[in-house]
């Protein structure tokens, strides 16, 4: 079958990789992408606009997204109904900005026809093709990244229609949705391995940033009323409400070295529940050769 494919992402103050970001996926042929800024405080949209000055080729629709509530399935389902209508795409890859889709193996972009290799993957039975997904850490306290194990989460891509979401944190496709007694009942979408490809994800780059992360995750979580998926940032605002700054770098240093009994001892001094910091669970997996150049 035909694919054109759209990659469709939501930010907020990503300005330190979004730009990588974008031209990573430029490097595997991907020419649209459609993009909702959520109220960015930094230099985040100035490097949007940078990559498009850059490659006249790619098309670039850009949302802004006003509302400071972080409910990222329902804007990026949103967002990927909407492009595929304005690219008339077939497919939509949901991306996050700290995310690199390349060949496994590979340590640099390549442009091994990903776009073949989704058109031969068959559909028929399944609406979401499936990728291996893992994190990557700073090795060098700069652009230098050493890879763990897989994770137990994938992302997806998908080949989208108005009955499909996309499910919270881009890791699933969800169908058959209805409401019941005011809340959605959702299918996962059966989905299919995307062979020879893995995401690498590089969610924490520095103790600054790790900062902005955990501020900006708290305050949409209080906005959200608690209806977010942000208890990480809620528990490490906690801690920084009760010692300022210094736990960013306690944090920061800590993910870098991934000594799980590190992180427990840090919950319990800091009486945080370990379940509520499960999102930094793949710091702790076995440290691999691989890596990510991001220079």
């Amino acid at each position: 079958m035909s694919v054109s494919l759209v990659a469709v992402t939501l930010i907020k103050d990503e300005a330190d990789i979004i730009l990588a970001s974008l031209k990573n996926l430029y490097g595997l042929g991907i020419r649209m992408f459609a993009v909702m800024d959520n109220d960015s405080s930094d230099e985040t949209l100035q490097h949007v606009h940078q990559f498009r000055s850059l490659h006249a080729d790619a098309s670039v629709l850009i949302v802004h997204d006003y509302d400071r509530n972080h409910f990222q399935s329902k804007k990026v389902t949103a967002m990927s109904r909407m492009a595929i209508d304005y690219f008339s795409a077939t497919h939509v890859y949901p991306f996050d900005a700290d995310e690199f889709l390349r060949p496994i193996g590979t340590p640099s972009i390549s442009s091994d026809s990903l776009l073949a290799k989704i058109a031969g993957t068959d559909l028929k039975a399944n609406c979401a093709i499936s990728i291996p997904w893992r994190t990557c850490i700073p090795a060098d306290g700069g652009h230098f990244h050493k890879c763990t194990a897989y994770s137990t989460l994938n992302k997806v891509l998908v080949r989208m229609t108005s009955a499909i979401r996309i499910a919270e944190g881009n890791h699933g496709a969800l169908t058959a949705c209805t409401n019941w007694r005011g809340r959605s009942k959702c299918r996962k979408c059966p989905n299919v391995a995307l062979n020879g490809y893995e995401v690498l994800h590089v969610p924490v780059r520095s103790a600054e940033q790790l900062r902005s992360k955990i501020l900006n995750g708290a305050a949409a979580n209080q906005i959200n009323q608690g209806t977010g998926y942000s208890a990480h940032w809620m528990a490490l605002h906690k801690a920084y409400v009760k010692d300022g700054d210094a736990v960013f770098d306690r944090v920061f240093e800590m993910l870098q070295r991934g000594i799980e009994s590190e992180l427990e001892e840090f919950c319990r001094t800091q009486r945080i529940d370990r379940q509520h910091l499960c999102y930094f669970n793949d710091y702790f997996l076995p440290r691999t050769s691989d890596s990510l150049d991001l220079s």
